[in-house]
């Protein structure tokens, strides 16, 4: 049976792998995304000033920035955890700390700083999660995610995200073997990709207000994004609402697609009908039959005509 999230108990999530390109910032993102859609209260606070991945993408004024490199905050020392909570996450339903590679492995404040304010969030009764995020084909990555399973497994709820981020799902299946909930994130062609990327702003906006021209592709994501909605250990922060949302969000989506989204040219509304168009009509060939000439040639025609108006598109 399913959990349903407290909506009135605080959850502090850290997101968090000692490598980067895992899928830190994107994680941090779509979690962001899901609790909004669910009329949530979220603050996202950037923690990576090497990289502030989660501000690049969603915009300068969609998270906090904590800075903890040698000349961060002006100079100033990192602010005491306690006042930082009742400043900042006093009253929010979900706070997620998107953080740099490295950050374990370093010895900065941040660390203290971090392990101050779970110790704050934990007296004041929130619910802490760990996500370790970790990708395929990349040495290493189970490795460190592990590590951090046994970090912090005794003191919060460690989750592992898997992030499909090439396609392959080659995951470690070591990782299902140590115990955690896992989340599986579905691969994003990287047209779909760029189509999120094009604006600099927070992805539930991105989905609920599709740039014209490219409301399909748009629904596309909301469509794959869903499946990850669907997920218990998703629903146990957001509920079910946001599964809702995104279905209504992705109505617009192709019902399938022949070829890989595989760059911006190909995400536009005419390629996106084309690759719809060449799906069913592969799907109506293979279902032809041989032994009934006039339908067999309909079927051939038709498969003939869809592929000649993706390769225009294709071009």
């Amino acid at each position: 049976m399913t959990a349903v999230a407290n909506l009135t108990q605080l959850i502090l999530a850290l997101v968090i792998t000692n490598a980067g390109g895992e899928g830190k910032s994107t994680w941090a993102e779509i979690l962001a995304a899901f609790a909004r859609l669910a009329g949530l209260g979220v603050v996202v606070a950037d923690v990576d000033p090497g990289n502030r991945g989660y501000l690049n993408r969603n915009g300068d004024d969609s998270a906090l920035s904590l800075d903890w490199s040698p000349n961060g905050n002006g100079g100033k020392a990192l602010a005491d955890p306690a006042a930082w909570f009742d400043e900042y996450l006093a009253g929010s339903n979900l706070a997620i700390l998107d953080t740099g590679a490295n950050m374990l492995a370093a010895a900065n404040p941040i660390n203290k700083f971090v392990g101050g304010l779970i110790e704050v969030a934990r007296r004041k009764g929130a619910k802490i999660v760990v996500y370790g995020v970790t990708s395929p084909n990349k040495a290493g990555s189970s490795d460190l995610v592990e590590m951090i399973y046994h970090r912090f497994r005794r003191g919060a709820e460690v989750v592992v995200v898997q992030n499909d981020r090439d396609g392959s799902a080659a995951f470690d299946a070591s990782l299902a073997e140590l115990g955690p909930a896992i989340i599986s994130l579905p691969h994003i062609e990287p047209g779909l990709q760029a189509v999120r990327l094009r604006r600099c702003i927070p992805l539930d906006e991105v989905l609920t207000k599709p740039e014209t021209g490219y409301e399909r592709a748009t629904a596309l994501i909301a469509k794959r994004l869903m499946r990850a909605a669907r997920q218990d250990a998703v629903m146990e922060i957001v509920g079910k609402e946001p599964i809702s949302r995104l279905k209504a969000l992705g109505s617009q989506a192709p019902v399938g697609t022949h070829y890989r989204v595989s760059n911006i040219e190909l995400a536009g509304n005419v390629s996106m009908d084309a690759n719809e168009k060449m799906a069913g009509a592969w799907k109506q060939f293979c279902a032809a039959d041989k032994q009934n000439a006039s339908g067999f040639l309909e079927a051939s025609a038709a498969l003939w005509d869809a592929e000649h108006a993706w390769r225009e598109r294709a071009r």
